[in-house]
């Protein structure tokens, strides 16, 4: 396999497209593959763009499918906090607001993309990372892979789709619609949020909701792009029909909310928290549970989504927010302030 990556990088007929921080490859027989190459695999502004980019490429010309990985020990370390902190310091929330906006949507348009797109993971992926992750329908994850939303971390919740996937992957392992019946799953769910939780395995990621239970979890790490490619093909050879547009999440409103808040108070006053952790828990239980709504609801993907703009925002400008992130960036390791 890492002879692959060699000759990959080595051959200038490979490369499809390319910016200084992505690149998208051609695996072969019709399956392209989109490497990130920014530091430490971050999503960054590049990045992105250059998602947007590809699928295009992908929608338009005549390949099969994608395969998103990378040759690094670590599939990405989610967002650049770098980038997003210096907007913040500068006061530029409009363009926050824009770069949400369009990850939000880049990853809707992964989900539903009408060719197959395989996601191969391995190591860690963190925070955004693992939203990307949650957001293809299909994955090849190594055993050894560590993935979380690990946002609460540096003082944030999940932005670009992550609360609700977890969320409307609580409705579908409960099988249930009944309130009642979902709110353990909900509670289970909102902690391994809260709690900043990365899986120590691809098994247990796919037991706490972070993969789906179709995943293919392989133990030689080194042959996941193999499988990845192998993935792609078999589901353009019996006819590839992405998810169905426009399925409902039940939320379960605020009597729910009341709940996870409660949680997150005992969390508070046994010192597994601090004061600012119980704060941010409370607007993951707010978007968890549908805002404003006042008893169990179906509501539109799009639904969840603005409510995680509209929270993740402002956590930008909160000085504790601010605090954290400069600590990650630093000492790379979370503070609890």
């Amino acid at each position: 396999m890492k002879l692959i990556w060699l000759l990959l990088k080595a051959e200038p007929q490979y490369p499809i497209w390319q910016n200084s921080e992505a690149a998208l490859l051609n695996l072969g027989d019709g399956v392209v593959l989109y490497e990130f190459r920014s530091k430490g695999n971050t999503l960054s502004l590049k990045v992105v763009e250059g998602f947007a980019r590809v699928l295009d490429l992908l929608e338009t010309q005549n390949f099969k499918g994608m395969v998103i990985g990378n040759s690094s020990a670590h599939f990405s370390g989610g967002a650049n906090l770098a980038e997003m902190g210096m907007m913040a310091q500068t006061g530029d929330f409009n363009a926050i607001t824009n770069l949400i906006i369009q990850f939000q949507s880049l990853l809707q348009r992964i989900h539903y993309f009408p060719k197959p797109i395989v996601a191969a993971v391995q190591g860690r992926a963190l925070g955004g990372g693992c939203e990307l992750v949650m957001a293809c329908p299909n994955v090849v994850a190594a055993a050894e892979t560590y993935i979380g939303l690990v946002e609460l971390g540096v003082g944030l919740i999940p932005g670009a789709g992550g609360i609700m996937r977890m969320v409307k992957r609580v409705a579908e392992r409960s099988m249930t619609e009944t309130p009642n019946l979902i709110q353990p799953f909900l509670r289970t769910t909102f902690e391994t949020i809260a709690t900043a939780k990365v899986s120590s395995s691809a098994y247990e990621a796919r037991d706490l909701g972070f993969l789906p239970p179709t995943a293919r979890i392989i133990m030689d790490g080194d042959h996941r792009l193999a499988v990845a490619k192998a993935e792609v093909l078999h589901l353009d050879r019996i006819g590839y029909i992405p998810p169905p547009v426009g399925s409902a999440v039940m939320v379960l409103g605020r009597p729910a909310r009341a709940m996870l808040e409660h949680a997150a108070y005992i969390f508070q006053q046994g010192g597994y928290a601090s004061d600012y952790d119980r704060y941010l828990a409370g607007r993951l239980a707010y978007v968890m549970t549908g805002g404003e709504l006042t008893a169990p609801s179906l509501v539109h993907e799009e639904y969840l989504l603005q409510l995680e703009r509209e929270s993740f925002i402002p956590l930008l400008s909160q000085p504790k927010t601010q605090e954290r992130i400069a600590h990650m960036l630093k000492m790379k390791k979370p503070l609890r302030n």
